[in-house]
This record gives C-alpha cells, structure tokens and sequence, in this order.
C-alpha cells in the first residue's frame, strides 16, 4: 500500500544547532509571543512559534514552554505524530509501562518507527536520544534498510555512541542527507534533544527534503538488529491514512475570563515602599515618589528628595557691638533617602519616612553616616515628624492611620530595642498608649495592620490566621484561619488575601468570608506580559482596587502587575 510522507526532512544541520544557524531559513510570519520564556529574541522563536500555530505544538499550563528542557520519548511520539497528520485513535495497551500513561495513544500510532524494548517496554519519559529520532525517521521515510552501506559512517570518530542495532538506520540516515554530525566530527549518538531543537527539527521536515518518497510499506515493520531494542510490535493490517492536522490546542485569549498584565516595571526591595489610596498607587524609586493609576498604569513623579534638607538656624548679631543680625546654621542635614511611604485616607495625604545620610554640627565633625530619621507630608509638602535622633533603617514605621489625628507607629528603637507598637497624637507627636509589644500582639510576627471600627486587624508571618486587637479593651482574638503563606490587603470593610490561587474576602462587619471566582490558575486566566504566574512574594501587601481588579508587585519580574476580569 502505497503511501506519500507527508514529512520532507532535511536535518543535516539540526545536531549543531545554535543561535544562529537557521537564521536564513528562519520563518517569515511575525508571531507573537505566546510563553513567556521564548521571547522574540529567542533563536528558536519563529520555528516553536509557526509549530504552536500549526497545533504541532503547545506550551504547559504555567504559559512556559520549557525550550531547554529534554524531549522526552512519549513527547516525540506526540510530535511526531502530530507532525505527520497521522490519525491517533487506538487506545490499546501494547507495552507494559503504557498504562494509564498520557501518551500512549500518540506510541501506538507510531509504534511502527519508534524503537521499543525487549523487556515489553518503551520507557516514555525517558529522554529520546539523538539515535532514536534517527531511526523513527528513516522508517518514516520508508527507506530501504537492506542494501545498506556502512561506510557512510566511517565519517564519525565516535561510531561507539551509535548502538550497534541502530548503525544500520544512521547509516542509511547519512546516505539520504537526512543527517549529519558535529563540526569535530562525532555523532553523538547518546546526546538528547531539547524542546527547541526538537521544535525546529520538525520545522525543517516540513520545509526541506531531498525526496518526496512514496514508499510501499511492508506489512510488517523491519526488524531491528539488536540485542537490546527491537522494532515495537507488528504493524496494523490496515495502514492509517494521514488526517488533518488538528487546531491549534492553545485556548484562545478571549475563552478566558481572566488576566494579568504589566502595569509599571520597577524595582521595589519591600512593600513599605509603596501605598494605596484615594485610586492611586504610591511608590518610592530611588529618590523620587510616584504616583501610578491602577487600571491604566500611567505614572508622574510627584516628589523628589534630590535637593531636601533640614536645617536648624540661629538669630546671632554679626558683631557683638553691632545691631545687625544674621542667621546662622548651626545644624544640617542632606543626602535624604526616602525608604516607606504610607497613605493617611483620614487626611488624604501622603506620610514618607526615610533618613538624611548627612548630617553636620556647628563645631562637630561631620557625620557622613547619620541615619537621621525624619518623617515628611508630601502632600503639602512640610515635616511631619522630625524624630530627632539617629536610628537603624528598620526601626520607624507607620503600621496604619486611625484617625485625622492618630497612627499606630512601629518603633524598634525607642525602648531596649523591644518591638513595640505605638498609638500617637500625629498633631501633637505624643504618644498616647501603647498596645503592647510585639511579642504579644502577634506571636512575634507582626506584619500588617488594618485599622478597622475600633480595633486594629493583623496578619503575622507565623500565624497562619488572621487577628484583631481591640483598642478598647486590649483584647485579641482570632477571627478566621487563613493559609500561611499569603498576601493580604484591605479595600474599606473588607479584608483580602490571596495564596496564588483564588482571592478570598473576609467582611469584617458580618465575619463572612467568600471566595472570589477571580483566580491567577493559567487555566482560567490569560497572561498577557508573557512572565510566568505565581502568587505574590509570602506576606507581601497586595492592592484590592475592587472585587476585579487586584494589583500586586511581583518580585520575580520587579513590576506591578494587574490581575483582573478580561
């Protein structure tokens, strides 16, 4: 029964392959990038791309593609298959370690050119070596392996690396210009192949050849002169005949009902260094302080700490004889670096912490390494809270605002370098009372606080639930059991947090918890910026703009992203 191979192949170049070496040959069609890490740049990008449109090809669930990863055994039955056009659709078991597995269908489609085991096995996940793409493509091909002529292989210095079963196959291989070795001449008979190179392999079969053979296939399949492999199992009686080559396996983009995308890139070391509130996102880079839209990502600088300084001045005569005076700077301090930013929602405004490096005395040699903490509104631009001594870059820090007139500050510093959180009169810089250490209020593993009613709510890195503080009585409580490695935020009453999957929200006036349908799972949510999906950095804050629209930094890309309906 005559059969046309639908497959041309010319991989004389495929086994040295580089960045570089099918540049000319490289597809036209502009793709786009469809994993995230197979950017444009990739040397392989146009052969995985056209492939994946062609439905030869598809990437995993976490939108990767994994192009370095080894092809594995099953793998390039699939492809092969899928390559071909040949129809998949016997779903008996014909080796022992093919049941239940994924791919046998795909095996016993092309059971007739892979090689299998003498033991009844084919060992799918096992990496497919170079010899085994030989032999399935010579019997593809339906070369007569009969009349061979070995002295096609007297060209490799490394003919040991071919099993002695298979150098039949390798050398007819070579005849047909189906393959050639490396530059150092050597086979490499053992070497595996990655998903790239498998992915422009099958490329150039489809593109190049030196035949479109039509072959009569034998009845049976050859056998294969070995004392390890043999050819799998006898051919079917009826061959199959090449079928469409099936759709694109990708979901489209607009079948999912969820995305994520890039909203700003920028390098953030820790989420103090940005806020939320009145709509807009709060974020230090470097020395200046940004504003960004959450659902557009546009951005303007809306402070910088490039010229600020504090000083401190005197009124002195110019003489002591004189009437005329003159101000005298007898304290200075320059070289600020912003290093937490927080939204005060009671007074819409914007409260920076940060510290001048610089710091110089009438009289005093100057100090180059201060750490002089101050505190500043940006907003109108004035200090808010000149802490008036030296400190460690982790030791200020407002947890939340309560009132117009009152915050809880973090301070580590202030008493026996004991973590102790504070409620202070920001109009008066008094403290009012403290709500005790620490060690108390969260097992030692307070990280934030959302002020809601009279009580404070906080999520800590030990926990594994949230807590609410009452400020009336000083009690706490434990409100709901959450995952212990989350990321939390709060929008009005309602708390939020997230572990990678769906979002769930906590009502704090009913204690009602839900799960939202919104989900990060790449099943149900398409991403858009090609960077792999995974939940917010352990404890980080992220930003519930509302029930569909969540922003979160992502340490791994340094960026914020949006997660949100489609």
């Amino acid at each position: 029964m005559k059969k046309l191979i639908s497959i041309l192949l010319m991989i004389t170049m495929l086994f040295s392959i580089g960045t570089a070496v099918f540049a000319a040959d490289m597809p036209k069609t502009d793709y786009p990038q469809k994993f995230w890490d197979v950017p444009k740049d990739h040397w392989a990008f146009g052969y995985i791309a056209e492939l994946v449109n062609k439905g030869v090809l598809a990437g995993d669930e976490d939108g990767s593609f994994r192009p370095d990863a080894a092809v594995t055994r099953a793998e390039w039955a699939k492809i092969m298959v899928l390559a071909a056009g040949l129809p998949a659709n016997d779903n008996n078991i014909y080796f022992y370690d093919m049941s239940n597995h994924w791919a046998n269908i795909y095996v016993n489609t092309a059971k007739d050119y892979l090689a299998a085991y003498t033991d009844g096995t084919f060992k799918p996940d096992q990496a497919a070596v170079r010899e085994d793409v030989t032999v399935s493509m010579v019997k593809l091909k339906g070369y007569d392996v009969n009349n061979v002529d070995y002295s096609y292989l007297n060209r490799f210095t490394d003919t040991n690396s071919i099993s002695d079963g298979l150098k039949t196959y390798v050398a007819v291989a070579v005849q047909k210009d189906l393959i050639s070795g490396f530059e150092d001449g050597t086979f490499r008979g053992q070497n595996t192949l990655t998903r790239a190179e498998a992915a422009t392999l099958l490329w150039r079969a489809l593109q190049y050849g030196n035949d479109n053979k039509v072959v009569d296939m034998p009845d049976t399949p050859v056998e294969t002169p070995s004392d390890t492999v043999s050819a799998a199992t006898p051919a079917p009686t009826e061959k199959p005949k090449p079928t469409k080559k099936p759709e694109q396996v990708l979901e489209q983009k607009n079948e999912k009902p969820y995305r994520i995308d890039t909203l700003k890139k920028v390098d953030i070391s820790d989420d103090e260094q940005y806020t939320y509130g009145g709509g807009r996102i709060y974020y230090i880079s470097g020395t200046d302080i940004y504003s960004l839209d959450p659902y557009t990502g546009d951005t303007k600088v809306i402070y910088s700490t490039d010229d600020l300084v504090l000083q401190k001045t005197e009124t002195r005569k110019k003489k002591a004889t004189e009437i005329v005076t003159e101000e005298v700077v007898v304290e200075k301090c320059s070289n600020y670096t912003p290093i937490r930013v927080k939204y005060d929602e009671y007074n819409d405004r914007v409260i920076m912490i940060g510290y001048y490096k610089n710091y110089e005395k009438e009289f005093a040699a100057p100090n180059n390494d201060a750490n002089y903490y101050v505190a500043y509104d940006i907003t109108n631009d004035e200090v808010f809270w000149n802490f008036g001594r030296f400190a460690n870059s982790d030791d200020i820090s407002f947890k939340c605002f309560l009132s117009k007139d009152k915050a809880i500050l973090y301070d580590n510093y202030r008493e026996y370098y004991c973590e102790y959180y504070y409620i202070i009169n920001t109009e008066t810089k008094s403290e009012i009372g403290r709500i005790s250490g620490g060690w108390y209020l969260g097992g030692g593993d307070v990280w934030h606080l959302y002020p809601f009613g009279n009580a404070v709510y906080e999520y800590g890195e030990y926990s594994g639930y949230l807590k609410k503080y009452d400020l009336s009585d000083h009690k706490i409580s434990k409100i709901v059991d959450m995952p212990l490695d989350c990321s939390v935020g709060m929008n009005g009453e309602s708390f939020y947090y997230w572990d990678g999957g769906a979002v769930s929200k906590l009502n704090l006036s009913s204690g009602k918890v839900s799960e939202l349908p919104i989900t990060a799972n790449s099943k149900y949510c398409n991403v858009l910026d090609m960077s792999s999906v995974s939940a917010p950095y352990i404890l980080t804050e992220f930003i519930p703009v509302s029930d569909t629209h969540f922003v979160f930094y992502d340490t791994a890309i340094k960026a914020f992203r949006i997660l949100s309906e489609a």
